[in-house]
């Protein structure tokens, strides 16, 4: 992705975490586990099909070994 675009995370809804203030949902998508902050009246079931539109900016990479950061 470059500066100021955003891409698109799609899959199965597999965890919703109640926080108080937001919800911390979990998603399948390309064979792996996305987290990610929604607002709190968010609503869906498991299972459920879902899509968010990520800006580059607010995402945070990791390298998969070595568990650390990837620099943009």
């Amino acid at each position: 992705m470059s500066e100021g675009t955003s891409g698109q995370i799609s899959g199965p809804l597999y965890t919703i975490e109640l926080l108080g203030d937001a919800v911390m949902l979990t998603l399948r998508a390309g064979g792996q586990l996305v987290s990610v902050k929604a607002h709190k009246d968010f609503r869906a079931e498991i299972g459920d099909p879902v899509s968010f539109s990520v800006p580059a900016e607010i995402c945070h990479l990791f390298n998969t070994k070595t568990g650390a950061r990837l620099a943009r």
